[in-house]
């Protein structure tokens, strides 16, 4: 607790009573070259409205790295299931397709292919469509247009 504030002090030079916030003394004219205290300020309400404000800047920077990261992951996340439930029907459309279909049956069947090859040689054309699934890889061969085999590896 601060002390309570005196109102008279003593002169230092002839040490008759003055008042306290007396400049020059009254008994021998001495000029008082020492200031008179002052009430420090209450730093309380300041300090601690600083240290709530790194707080709450720390808690909203943490609130939002954690809904950035949790959103990133769910969307990954919802991602990986769309991309898991449309392999899992290109699978089940795979195995729909057989030996003799044209490629516009197969195309409206399975979709479009991942990846194409075409070998051609003497007299005949060879085509490749390769899809991925979760667990396999297929590989549709054409000759003149129709599926030749059907491949899973």
């Amino acid at each position: 607790m601060s002390q309570p504030h005196p109102t008279y002090r003593r002169c230092p030079q002839c040490g008759s009573t003055i008042p306290y916030q007396a400049v020059q003394c009254a008994g021998c004219g001495t000029v008082l070259h020492y200031a008179t205290p002052t009430r420090q300020p209450n730093y309380f309400w300041s300090d601690l409205a600083k240290g709530l404000g790194c707080a709450a800047l720390i808690a909203v920077i943490g609130v939002t790295f954690v809904l950035i990261v949790g959103g990133v992951a769910l969307r990954n996340y919802q991602t990986g299931n769309q991309q898991g439930a449309r392999r899992a029907a290109r699978a089940r459309a795979l195995n729909l397709l057989q030996v003799g279909m044209s490629e516009k049956q197969v195309r409206d069947t399975v979709g479009e292919p991942d990846s194409t090859q075409v070998f051609q040689g003497r007299g005949f054309t060879q085509t490749y469509w390769y899809y991925e699934t979760d667990r396999n890889h297929w590989q549709v061969v054409f000759e003149f247009g129709r599926v030749t085999s059907i491949n899973a590896y």
